[in-house]
């Protein structure tokens, strides 16, 4: 068993829901009208691993 409790285990991170990307809306021009273009980016509570420290076995 490892004394690491710095590394995530099996809490997922609530920002991401877990994905480890979060949706960043964009303002976009398209055939001359504005629409919102959504593109993801990596989350910055988890740092991409969709995973977060949390509980610790045995819980």
């Amino acid at each position: 068993m490892s004394d690491k409790h710095d590394e995530p285990t099996g809490v997922w991170c609530n920002a991401c829901n877990g994905d480890g990307r979060i949706p960043d809306p964009k303002l976009a021009i398209t055939s001359g009208a504005p629409q919102t273009m959504v593109s993801s980016r990596e989350c910055r509570w988890c740092k991409g691993t969709g995973r977060r420290p949390g509980f610790h076995p045995p819980v």
